[in-house]
């Protein structure tokens, strides 16, 4: 890719996370962005990196596995390599080793579960009294579980919709956006028979 596709193909991702009305799905990543837009840009150094540094095929995972990590990434982070390549190596692995990782993740869960002599709905259910965070949410956010276990129970039990409804809360509102943004880029997996 050129630099100038790698920076329409962050434009398109960055939307994807930060626009409530933009699906890079569902518009094939297009963007209005113009070559002219991005010539003026201070950092288009930074896409010609980036262009250099990975095969066109990498490059909107690339920017996926960063945005999923921080919505709010700036371009300048992105072709800082050390941190943002880890980032991106580090998802490669969760999505490659998917089957595994959400085993290991509900056999921790189920842990937990029977430690305490609980039933699985427990660590689903918001207190209505304080509206404080269910479990299931407390275990992502102190990342005891990746966030692709999180939507493999939502396909199966579907409590993100009713957590949406329930939680008024800005940190739920916005790792419940990425949650659902990021759903949209797993549309490949087989959530139905993927521990079979």
């Amino acid at each position: 890719m050129t630099p100038f596709e790698v920076y329409k193909q962050y434009i398109a991702v960055k939307l994807h996370f930060n626009d409530e009305k933009y699906d890079y799905i569902k518009f094939n990543g297009k963007t209005p962005a113009k070559y002219s837009s991005y010539e003026r840009r201070k950092d288009k150094y930074y896409f010609e990196k980036i262009s250099k540094r990975y095969v066109d095929k990498d490059i909107v995972p690339f920017f996926v596995a960063n945005f999923v990590n921080d919505p709010n990434i700036w371009s300048g982070d992105l072709a800082v390599f050390d941190k943002s390549a880890r980032t991106y190596r580090l998802w490669k692995g969760t999505i490659n080793s998917l089957s595994r990782i959400i085993k290991d993740d509900i056999k921790n869960i189920k842990l937990f579960i029977d430690e305490r002599e609980l039933e699985f709905t427990d660590i689903l259910k918001v207190d209505n009294g304080t509206h404080t965070h269910p479990v299931i949410i407390r275990f992502l956010l102190q990342e005891m579980i990746k966030i692709e276990t999180l939507i493999y129970l939502d396909n199966r039990f579907t409590f993100i919709e009713y957590y949406d409804i329930i939680l008024i809360d800005p940190l739920w509102e916005y790792q419940s956006n990425v949650i659902k943004k990021y759903k949209r880029f797993l549309g490949h997996v087989d959530w139905n028979n993927l521990l079979k």
